[in-house]
């Protein structure tokens, strides 16, 4: 409506600057003829000036009542456009009231419309979680008759999940008739129950007698004179156990419950039970690999240069003091040959560095003390012989049992990168390397060691005997050359 308004404002404008142009332009042309007609008045003279006069006036009435006519006709069309403005004014308004009161009208409708929305998607956000939780609910019945049908399968109750009857049932019937059977297999595992059945004799005869199972996690069985707990045979037999339990087996029969069972116990008839056979000592080494081996090796050098030193420490720790004794009472006689007969016929280091010592009697002090230093050094090579490599032995078994350790655990982790750890029978191979390597490390270090020390001190207590007995004798000697100087004196 503005804009209706403003176009006519603009032409009523229009009008008016053309009537005023066109009286400006009116009034010139006036002037123009005024100033001719002078001009043509003082040219042609004051005859015409009259009637110059009266046209001029005539045009001048002609142009004021065309101005007057256009004037109200301007005026006229002024009044018909306000008019007309003030009908579009009260048009706009009603129309305007009209679209306002629509636009209310419109937002009640859209505030309606989204409230009804939210009740829409509160109402799918509460059906999307009752369908979730159907869902939900489905999946633990599905999982529920699975492991029931697992759990039935294994107790030997396939039955009642393979029937077409239980299929055909709703999931209030299956559900229902799965509990009854679980109530019913809870009983049978609680109690103990007889059936007849068959199992193999310790010789490997079937015979047909009678089964007392008790709970699904030992049998009895009772034939005839065999009798006793029995053992999975595989293949879901049974047979008689090794260990003696034939009067608890009988008393079950009888209905009567002993103060202590012995039963085997089993989780699958499927599987074989092992039959208890002790390991031997080949077969323990050879569970270690190829480093076992090799300890025991070390080992038994170990044990063969102990019994080569205990030997010949034996034979070097000759009792010294009765060749002292004995070769003092030659010396009380002066008698330095049989002196050496003695040691000579006594064997061992201690006879020898006395010996040593006699040949040399007569020298200096000092000269026979390095010669009794020197018999000495002879010795105790001889006596030193193997005892470093004893020791040497008992170091070095303990690192080959750690070497065999460290391949067991290498060996096992390879398994279980292939195969996991859900066979632990797979894991035995590389734990037994593992554990069989570091007790026979031990069992070679520990005896060496003890033992390699003990020959040591064995070892000492022999030098400083010989020290000793070449002392004593030296000194004895010397005691009895001065007392014989005294008496020749």
């Amino acid at each position: 409506m503005n804009r209706v308004t403003l176009r006519w404002t603009g032409a009523a404008f229009a009008v008016l600057l053309g009537i005023s142009l066109f009286i400006n332009a009116s009034a010139q042309d006036a002037s123009t003829a005024e100033a001719a007609g002078r001009v043509d008045t003082t040219a042609s003279g004051a005859s015409g000036a009259a009637d110059q006069a009266a046209a001029e006036q005539g045009a001048r009435a002609e142009l004021e009542a065309a101005y007057q006519q256009e004037y109200a006709f301007l005026v006229a069309q002024k009044r018909a456009l306000q008019a007309r403005i003030e009908s579009f004014r009260g048009q706009g308004q009603a129309e305007v009231s009209q679209t306002e009161q629509r636009i209310d009208t419109l937002q009640g409708s859209v505030l309606g419309l989204d409230s009804d929305a939210k009740g829409l998607r509160q109402s799918m956000n509460v059906l999307q979680r009752q369908r979730e939780a159907a869902r939900q609910n489905a999946d633990i019945l599905d999982a529920t008759f699975q492991q029931a049908r697992t759990t039935f399968g294994e107790y030997g109750r396939r039955a009642l999940m393979s029937r077409q009857s239980f299929a055909d049932r709703g999931e209030a019937g299956r559900l229902a008739a799965v509990f009854t059977r679980a109530r019913g297999l809870l009983r049978d595992l609680t109690s103990i129950r007889q059936q007849p059945g068959a199992f193999f004799s310790r010789e490997g005869r079937k015979l047909e007698g009678t089964l007392i199972r008790v709970g699904d996690i030992a049998t009895f069985g009772v034939a005839g004179d065999a009798a006793g707990a029995l053992a999975p045979a595989g293949g879901g037999e049974l047979k008689v156990w090794e260990q003696a339990s034939a009067d608890d087996a009988r008393a079950l029969a009888e209905g009567r419950t002993p103060d202590q069972l012995g039963m085997f116990l089993y989780d699958s008839l499927d599987t074989a039970a092992p039959t208890e056979e002790s390991e031997g000592v080949i077969a323990h080494i050879h569970s270690g690999g190829p480093v076992a081996w090799v300890i025991v090796a070390v080992g038994v050098l170990a044990l063969l240069l102990i019994l080569t030193r205990i030997v010949l420490l034996k034979r070097a720790g000759t009792s010294t003091g009765r060749i002292v004794r004995a070769v003092g009472e030659k010396l009380e006689k002066r008698d330095i040959d049989g002196a050496l007969d003695v040691c000579e016929r006594r064997k061992g280091a201690a006879a020898n560095v006395v010996a040593a010592a006699l040949k040399n009697i007569h020298r200096d002090r000092e000269q026979l003390e390095d010669v009794i230093n020197e018999a000495m050094l002879r010795e105790n090579t001889r006596l030193e012989r193997f005892g470093s490599l004893i020791m040497v032995i008992s170091a070095v078994s303990p690192l080959l049992g750690l070497l065999g350790t460290v391949i067991g655990m290498i060996t096992t982790f390879e398994v279980i990168t292939q195969f996991g750890t859900g066979d632990p029978a797979l894991l035995a191979g590389g734990i037994a390397i593992a554990l069989v390597n570091t007790e026979l490390g031990l069992a070679v270090a520990i005896p060496a060691l003890l033992i390699g020390s003990m020959l040591s001190s064995w070892a000492d207590r022999i030098k400083d005997d010989m020290l000793k007995a070449a002392l004593r004798v030296t000194n004895h000697y010397e005691d009895v050359e001065t007392a014989a100087m005294r008496k020749a004196a």
